[in-house]
């Protein structure tokens, strides 16, 4: 048991030295170093009631406070992250879908949320972006209370060209608002919507029946998944 204790403190001992040697964060704070290179350092620091990152690229190092919150990250199935071109961009994976945030060396570049949609025998991508509630936020080194990016609130759909998903559940009511009781009109497992906006876990679809008819009208998100 003594050996073991020496053991766990040795290493403890030299992780903490590689930590401050390497100049990537702070000491004391409680984190994950989830990259450090010799131009890069990312880390995610533990605070009361949710995770910052810290950003260091090229020696600039800026703290974005409240970004990460701790009441779903336990949901995470793994954390990716990914160097190209002087962005760094940080992934934390959910089982249906995933949310990124990327950096460079001035600030936040972006902050997108992606669901994986089943459809037919493969499997799209549909991509949220939260870049007009968050951008631009450039000028502060600590950025504060800015946004969560585990807040739906903050997210919209961009479509490149046309969206569209495929229902996945028997019904899918078509409703005039969000969260408004269910309408008589709705579209089936296998039907294929066109989707126009995103709001809050709620997608604006058209749909196009057989025999022309376009209906239009709020689904919950899940109905796609």
């Amino acid at each position: 048991m003594v050996k073991y204790l020496k053991i766990v403190v040795i290493l403890f001992i030299l992780s903490s030295f590689s930590y401050a040697d390497s100049g990537c964060g702070e000491k004391g704070s409680e984190f994950n170093v989830i990259l450090n290179n010799e131009k890069t350092c990312v880390l995610l620091i533990k605070e009361t009631d949710h995770y910052s990152i810290e950003v260091t690229i090229d020696q600039q190092r800026k703290l974005y406070k409240n970004l990460v919150d701790l009441s779903t990250f336990d949901e995470i199935s793994y954390t990716d992250t990914n160097v190209q071109h002087g962005l760094v961009k940080i992934s934390f994976i959910y089982p249906i879908n995933s949310y990124s945030i990327s950096f460079d060396k001035d600030g936040i570049v972006g902050v997108y949320k992606e669901y994986r949609l089943p459809f037919r025998d493969e499997f799209s991508y549909l991509e949220l972006s939260a870049q007009d509630n968050i951008l631009p936020l450039h000028s502060d080194r600590v950025y504060g209370n800015a946004f969560n990016i585990f807040d739906d609130k903050i997210f919209k759909l961009e479509c490149k060209s046309t969206c569209t998903a495929q229902i996945n559940v028997d019904r899918s009511y078509l409703r005039k608002k969000p969260n408004e009781n269910k309408s008589k009109v709705y579209v089936v497992k296998n039907d294929v919507v066109e989707l126009l906006k995103y709001e809050n876990g709620w997608l604006y679809v058209s749909y196009k029946s057989s025999n022309g008819k376009i209906y239009q009208g709020w689904i919950k998100i899940d109905d796609i998944i």
